[in-house]
């Protein structure tokens, strides 16, 4: 996302603005620094990477006046997506001296008078993570504005009921109903008595007369 700050009073010679950040292969294709002024834009600091079909891979310096923008400067672009850089804009009583990650790039002479700057705006694909401002209008403190990182909104899991689950009990199997034959009646023992046997009558004649040996 840009970020913008107000420079009331503008630059003067003395002035240094610091960034510090990653460069991100964006779709802005290159991130662009600018000191907004009076009458446009006092200096236009464009990194283009060539990502883009048709683009070129340049680092291109400008100022716009009513509108329009003017003669362009050009220098190479030796730099890369996931690069770590630390990038100085000083300004002298002609011109701004450019330095990235301690090396001297190029200088941009004042076309507009630094004093009319009023805003300061970085935008496109870069990752900031310190922007430092000395020495702007009457000032000789350091102020140190840190690119508060973009909030990031973590929708909640959407918590869905767990599906209902109907067990449907099995039916109980039928019983099986097996009809027996009516039971036989036992058969009725009648125990007979033992047949008695007859009574026997035996008379024995009895002799009536003696008989005597002779």
């Amino acid at each position: 996302m840009p970020f913008y700050t107000p420079l009331p009073g503008g630059a003067n010679d003395g002035s240094e603005l610091v960034i510090s950040g990653t460069l991100t292969a964006g779709s802005n294709n290159g991130f662009v620094i600018e000191y907004q002024s009076n009458e446009g834009v006092a200096l236009h600091f464009n990194v283009r990477m060539g990502f883009l079909v048709g683009s070129e891979r340049a680092i291109v310096l400008n100022n716009n006046r009513g509108g329009r923008w003017q003669s362009e400067q050009r220098q190479m672009n030796m730099l890369v997506p996931n690069q770590y850089i630390s990038m100085s804009i000083q300004t002298s009583y002609d011109k701004y001296n450019i330095t990235i990650n301690g090396s001297y790039l190029c200088s941009f002479f004042h076309r507009e008078s630094p004093s009319n700057v009023h805003t300061l705006q970085i935008r496109g694909d870069i990752r900031l993570d310190r922007v430092q401002l000395t020495n702007f209008a009457d000032s000789k403190q350091t102020i140190i504005v840190q690119q508060q990182q973009p909030t990031v909104v973590v929708a909640a899991p959407v918590i869905r009921p767990p599906p209902t689950t109907v067990v449907v009990a099995a039916p109980a199997p039928q019983p099986t109903v097996v009809i027996a034959p009516p039971p036989r009646p036992a058969p009725t023992i009648v125990i007979a008595p033992r047949p008695r046997a007859p009574l026997v009558e035996v008379v024995i004649p009895r002799n009536r007369h003696h008989h005597h040996r002779h």
